[in-house]
């Protein structure tokens, strides 16, 4: 963003730019899942309304199915209450390192 913001976007081609705001809107989902685990419920619902979901059935780079489908699922997980059993699985799915096999 700091590059972007000090000029450096008339260097950025179109398509580059795209992946660019792609992987931020890729990054704010993966937000709104980490602000559900810790029952962050409003911030969540923030992050989410940030991200680019356009940006995002359009961007080859990223899986684009998959982030559709959790943004889908955040959207309602985070208007519900929250659920212990289903956050501690989704920390255990996306924060708990594990040896490859």
């Amino acid at each position: 963003d700091d590059y972007l913001n000090a000029g450096d976007r008339a260097q950025a081609t179109p398509q580059a730019l795209g992946a660019y705001e792609g992987h931020r809107s890729e990054d704010r989902v993966i937000a709104a899942v980490t602000h559900y685990i810790k029952g962050e419920m409003r911030e969540g619902q923030m992050a989410l309304r940030s991200a680019r979901l356009m940006r995002i059935a359009r961007s080859p780079g990223l899986q684009r199915w998959r982030l559709l489908t959790i943004a889908t699922g955040m959207w309602l997980l985070l208007r519900l209450p929250r659920q212990e059993r289903l956050a501690r699985r989704m920390f255990e799915r996306w924060h708990v390192k594990r040896a490859p096999r």
